[in-house]
């Protein structure tokens, strides 16, 4: 994954009270966040603004620029205290970011969160660092705060408050939020993270919602069976090969569905228990605040209860929350740990009713999904599920992807590509600007090399060394079973690999 070093203006905002309103009126708190990301979604883009995640009622942008960002915040604030008013908070600041499609991690991601925490309900504030961008820009007034001993944050920051008319200034000794107030030794000890395992820093973004795409093709058949398994089932598995739109399919559904989410992004270093486990409480903790505060100091002493003395706890926790709610775990398959697959079947095994769990994967994990789906409890997507109809394709190659190919044009790749979502837009990326359309399509094949890199760095090179040599030693072939691999490879547990292969959806 390349990563980038840049210089950004980094915006956090949420709805304040929204956990609350969801408890209380949960209609009236899906129109506050449909509205919230209705005004967001529009001033961002007007102001040069790049979405890059959404995480229950909050989102998370970068600008190039701190005289944008500010301008963006001062828009949004105004739109929000329209009627129906709804009660945002803006932080800004400004810093060097380590940025990828994937995700922003820095110092300065914690400070403008911090910052957003402090801020109140109709009200932008920012960073020192901003204020020193923007103080000589006309149009823009500012009120100094004060300094605060963030929490996380070594230096105390020097705080001010957009003043702009309609803005709210709080005073600054109303003003609460992740502060480390009284520095004691002992309280800077504990200042750090309790989610930073083996010296590694907490990663915010592994808890945020993808954004939506700006275009996207609508798929009811897909939302439709994701919806018929949610009143009554304990998990929903989405698995398939990369690029059949997973995380899409996923992070699409659960915006519009009406139920707060918990959105936990894996990754290999996830295969450790402990890290598992206080991460799983971080992604809770987007849906109810103040969960599982006593596991996590569990997972800290000198001796770590065991998995299931924790998720006892932390069970007994869930089912105090009052209102309904979805967990994702996003590309489990990156999680190769007996330890975690067995904390999460106990945490399948007495799911409390108001949680629902999705799951999005490469392969199938180790759960106990036979008996899941023998007792109804089990919605499954897969492969020949997640592929393209023709009419998605039509949909996606000429009004997603801005193409103008004919019917057969598009029967053809759909063909080709059988329905393969990252097939079809690498194909459509090299279309665009071709006159030759005809002649490209005839000729795309699994050998193009859009194709090739992507499964060279998607798929092959996550593979074990063993894996990978059968597949090189096999790619003559144009059928397989066991004894003609066996034949070519020089072994006896072909049939074994195979079974294998599939079940990891690699075939």
């Amino acid at each position: 994954m390349s990563r980038s070093r840049q210089l950004a203006a980094i915006m956090f905002t949420d709805i304040q009270g929204y956990t609350a309103l969801m408890q209380q009126n949960e209609q009236e708190a899906v129109q506050a966040r449909d509205k919230h990301r209705r005004i967001f979604n529009a001033s961002t883009e007007k102001h040069k603004g790049r979405i890059l995640q959404y995480y229950g009622d909050g989102t998370l942008s970068i600008f190039d620029s701190a005289i944008d960002a500010v301008k963006c915040g001062i828009e949004m604030q105004r739109g929000f205290q329209a009627d129906p008013a709804i009660p945002v908070r803006i932080g800004i600041h400004t810093g060097d970011i380590i940025f990828s499609e994937e995700d922003i991690i820095g110092d300065s991601v914690n400070v403008a969160s911090r910052i957003e925490s402090l801020a109140v309900a109709g009200s932008v504030f920012i960073s020192e660092k901003v204020y020193d961008e923007i103080k000589n820009q006309e149009g823009i007034q500012t009120r100094r705060l004060k300094a605060f001993k963030l929490k996380n944050v070594e230096k105390p920051i020097e705080v001010y408050a957009i003043s702009n008319e309609g803005l709210v200034v709080p005073k600054p000794e109303d003003i609460k939020g992740k502060t480390d107030t009284a520095p004691a030794p002992e309280k800077q000890e504990q200042g750090r993270s309790k989610l930073q395992e083996g010296g590694a820093p907490f990663l915010a973004t592994k808890l945020f919602l993808p954004p939506p795409r700006p275009k996207a093709v609508r798929r009811p058949r897909l939302t439709d069976r994701l919806n018929e398994g949610l009143p009554h089932g304990k998990l929903t598995l989405i698995s398939a090969a990369a690029g059949f739109g997973k995380t899409t399919l996923a992070s699409e559904w659960v915006s519009t569905v009406g139920r707060p989410t918990a959105w936990l992004s894996l990754d290999e270093r996830d295969s450790e228990l402990n890290r598992f486990l206080a991460y799983l409480v971080a992604a809770l903790q987007s849906v109810a605040e103040d969960i599982g505060e006593a596991v996590l100091e569990m997972l800290q002493s000198p001796q770590p209860p065991s998995a299931e003395s924790a998720l006892t706890a932390l069970l007994n926790e869930i089912t105090t929350i009052p209102n309904d709610f979805i967990l994702v775990l996003d590309d489990y398959h990156l999680v190769d740990s007996k330890p975690v697959d067995d904390a999460l079947t106990f945490l399948l095994d007495h799911l409390p009713p108001q949680m629902h769990l999705i799951i999005t994967t490469r392969e199938d994990p180790q759960l106990p999904l036979s008996r899941l789906r023998v007792r109804g409890q089990l919605t499954e997507l897969r492969a020949a599920d997640l592929r393209f109809t023709p009419a998605e394709a039509a949909g996606f190659l000429n009004q997603v992807m801005g193409l103008n190919l004919s019917e057969e044009d598009v029967a053809a790749l759909e063909a080709r590509t059988e329905g393969w979502i990252a097939g079809l837009q690498m194909a459509a990326l090299s279309i665009q600007g071709r006159a030759d359309t005809n002649s490209f399509i005839q000729a795309f094949t699994g050998s193009h090399r859009f194709v090739l890199d992507y499964l060279v760095e998607e798929v092959l090179q996550r593979q074990p060394e063993q894996v990978r040599s059968f597949l090189l030693q096999t790619a003559i072939l144009g059928r397989l079973c066991g004894p003609l691999c066996d034949a070519v490879t020089g072994q006896e547990d072909s049939s074994r690999m195979l079974d294998a292969l599939e079940r990891g959806n690699l075939f």
